[in-house]
């Protein structure tokens, strides 16, 4: 009976979610018959160390795996891909950038050193908590990840240098990821990138992780001030929060289980090359609890983040499946065009992270394969949809707050670049609710944007971050 209890108790859960966090009643239920019952259930189950609470996942044989999507942040040369080379790899770094050669997309970021799009990257982990590292001669399989593994973190490495900012706030907003990894050079400590970086971590309301690289080559003396300057950072942005550094396993699982808050800030020294602090990081994304959940049942939203032509296959189309559930051999609407319009389109194929699929949930990056469409009638900032009756917005409302870090005063007929889900186009001020018709600093109003070139799909309640260069402002959709 009480096992009844109990298995109602956990069904109830996994209908809302893959995996959460679980905290048994020891005067009720004993260890013994809860971990019978577990497996029973067929479920993955990791206890947190001398605690009550346990994390349960959904096995893979029953479920596909849970994918938790995290963008890696930062300055040039914090880094960045590096970090994700070696936890990847199961390699260290020789010290000259070994472990980071496989993530860059272009040649020319081979040869610098520094990104300049968005790269992905995919690690899973198998059933006893462990990371599956593919063979040799699979290092590039992400077939292989996704059979052999239960949960799979998928890394978009964004872009640190200040003249690729546009594409980092691309990747946070279209990518809708769990957390944010914010990396930081021990001797180069905070810059000016790495306070955007965070800022647009908080307007989009992204949980983040600081990450301390390079502790090897850093004086002791200086690693205290860059631990000091981030403190400082923080407390300025929002004194709410508080940061929390990670020296031991006990660290680890209090802010594993008090994240999902937002109020801690988990903070990890390491080196790719020593491997400190290394293990610390792989055990802590096993225990990080997926946040976005998404709607399945909802009619389809899919934002088209890249457009490819790819011969014999017609055009494919890649981007964030956010609402709803689409198979092969659907009808959706493609749109809105330049003149509002949407187009009907077939799924004739459907991939995610390399693997074909016969049908695409939720919550994954995905790619469509389509009929072949002129590439110019297709557009970043366009959205697949199950009708053609969908939003055309020419001109919208928002409620916006001008950053304090801006200098100078908004006025009417102001062009920035604003940043909504997929959408990167400028827009122009055209109201300023506040009766003063001018901006400044701090300031919290409602402001009306005029699209300068095209017709988009956005809906209330989206979160927009403006810039023109620098971030300038935040705000929400009306």
């Amino acid at each position: 009976m009480i096992n009844q209890e109990l298995k109602h108790d956990i069904n109830l859960k996994l209908e809302q979610k893959s995996e959460f966090y679980y905290n048994l009643d020891t005067n009720k239920y004993d260890i013994e018959s809860f971990n019978n019952l577990i497996n029973e259930m067929g479920l993955e189950c990791f206890s947190i160390e001398s605690d009550d609470k346990y994390l349960i996942r959904k096995s893979m044989k029953d479920e596909k795996y849970i994918d938790l999507k995290i963008c890696v942040s930062g300055n040039v040369d914090s880094g960045k891909s590096t970090t994700i080379g070696v936890l990847t790899s199961g390699e260290l770094d020789n010290g000259r950038g070994k472990t980071r050669s496989n993530i860059f997309n272009y040649p020319h970021e081979r040869e610098t050193g520094r990104s300049s799009s968005v790269a992905l990257e995919i690690m899973g982990y198998k059933s006893d908590g462990n990371i599956y590292i593919p063979e040799k001669h699979q290092k590039k399989s992400w077939p292989s990840i996704l059979k052999n593994s239960s949960k799979v973190i998928t890394f978009y490495d964004l872009c640190g240098h200040e003249k690729y900012l546009k594409t980092t706030i691309y990747g946070l907003s279209i990518s809708a990821p769990d957390y944010t990894l914010v990396m930081v050079g021990a001797n180069m400590g905070i810059t000016h990138m790495t306070k955007e970086h965070i800022f647009a971590c908080m307007a989009l309301k992204i949980p983040f992780i600081i990450i301390i690289t390079k502790i090897d080559l850093c004086p002791s003396n200086i690693l205290k001030q860059t631990e000091k300057d981030i403190k400082k950072l923080i407390k300025t942005y929002n004194s709410n929060k508080v940061i929390k550094e990670i020296k031991e396993s006990n660290d680890l699982i209090e802010v594993v289980k008090n994240i999902s808050d937002v109020k801690q800030i988990p903070l990890f020294k390491i080196s790719n090359v020593s491997g400190n602090n290394i293990d610390y990081i792989k055990k802590f994304f096993n225990l990080l609890p997926k946040r976005t959940f998404y709607q399945k049942d909802q009619p389809v939203e899919f934002f088209i983040d890249k457009i490819y032509q790819i011969t014999g296959c017609g055009t494919v189309l890649s981007g964030l499946l956010k609402s709803g559930r689409v198979k092969i051999g659907d009808n959706l609407y493609m749109g809105p065009d330049k003149t509002g319009n949407y187009i009907e389109i077939k799924v004739r194929s459907i991939q995610c992270k390399k693997v074909s699929i016969e049908e695409a949930e939720a919550g994954y990056y995905v790619c469509f394969g389509i009929k072949k469409v002129n590439k110019n009638l297709i557009k970043k900032g366009m959205v697949l949809v199950s009708n053609d009756n969908q939003l055309v917005i020419r001109s919208f409302w928002a409620n916006v707050v001008i950053l304090k870090s801006h200098s100078t005063s908004i006025r009417l007929n102001y062009q920035p670049m604003l940043h909504i889900n997929n959408i990167r186009q400028c827009a122009k001020i055209v109201e300023i609710d506040n009766g003063k018709n001018v901006l400044n600093l701090g300031d919290k109003t409602r402001v009306k944007f005029n699209f300068v070139s095209r017709p988009v799909y956005i809906k209330s309640g989206d979160k927009i971050i403006f810039r023109e260069g620098r971030l300038r402002g935040i705000g929400n959709v009306e």
